[in-house]
């Protein structure tokens, strides 16, 4: 087994080191398959994190929301295991929840239900983290300008002023006259 993890642990240093791409997606694709061949969870994971984000850059939506639930459902059963961040200087667990929504949202197989639950579950995610929610209150203001729904619109940066963890500065910058404008555009002329 030596020889495999081995190879594993060059190509996961050939991953890092090459530009997105069909290169460096092929070489997440050979990783992923030789950890499920090793059976070992936490390379596969290791993999799968660096796939979801592969997948993410290239547009590649099934292998990135697939990718993405075996981690979470992973990282769920056992956190000390599977970590929501590996420390690699890529995007943790918790920072690819954010690309979930606007993906779901792109596809017509996704009921705007299935995207609440899914924002809803972020939010759970976050808490449970002892994050600040405003990465869950964007990608909810994200998703409410996707689905063109001038209240959830409205409601956004109310629930960001709400949002006791919030960070202030970002907020200070933020002015309703913009908000106004972008709401403006869907009013039927």
């Amino acid at each position: 087994m030596a020889r495999p993890k081995k190879r594993f642990q060059q190509l996961i240093e050939e991953i890092d080191r090459t530009p997105w791409g069909p290169a460096e997606q092929a070489l997440v694709s050979e990783a992923v398959a030789l950890a499920v061949e090793i059976g070992d969870d936490r390379l596969e994971y290791e993999a799968r994190m660096r796939q979801t984000a592969s997948a993410n850059m290239g547009g590649a939506t099934d292998v990135m929301l697939n990718s993405f639930a075996w981690c979470l459902a992973h990282h769920d059963a056992d956190p000390q295991r599977f970590p929501a961040d590996l420390d690699n200087g890529g995007a943790d667990l918790m920072w690819q929840f954010k690309w979930m929504a606007s993906s779901l949202r792109s596809s017509p197989a996704f009921s705007q239900e299935q995207i609440a639950a899914v924002l809803d579950d972020m939010e759970t995610h976050y808490r449970a983290a002892g994050l600040g929610v405003s990465g869950v209150l964007t990608a909810r203001f994200e998703d409410a300008l996707g689905c063109r729904s001038l209240r959830r619109r409205r409601e956004a940066p109310r629930a960001a002023r709400r949002d006791p963890a919030r960070r202030p500065q970002p907020l200070r910058r933020l002015r309703a006259q913009p908000v106004r404008r972008v709401l403006r555009r869907d009013r039927p002329r």
